[in-house]
């Protein structure tokens, strides 16, 4: 564990820092907004084109939203595993489809 000198004491130590700037926070952010917005827009507008095709209501548009949430938890966990990897040093594990 890496330490540095605590202000005024130089006998008492406290660990780095080894967490994100500023910048990395906002740029997962804005991945984040991303990543949740395409699968809903995408998938939203498929299903309402499908419902309007079929005629079927709300069938197709409640299914499109539903999948998307699936899409989204599942790109975001390992976009915060990638980041929560990161951080601690550790190296990123491999994920296989």
């Amino acid at each position: 564990m890496t330490t540095e000198p605590l202000g005024n004491k130089p006998n008492q130590n406290r660990p780095a820092d080894k967490g994100l700037s500023v910048a990395q926070a906002f740029k997962f952010a804005w991945e984040m907004g991303y990543t949740m917005a395409i699968p809903l827009v995408l998938l939203a507008l498929g299903g309402r084109l499908l419902d309007k095709h079929f005629n079927t209501s709300p069938v197709f548009l409640l299914t499109g939203i539903l999948a998307s949430i699936v899409i989204s938890s599942i790109l975001l966990g390992f976009k915060a595993v990638s980041i929560i990897s990161r951080v601690s040093g550790e190296k990123e594990p491999n994920a296989k489809f």
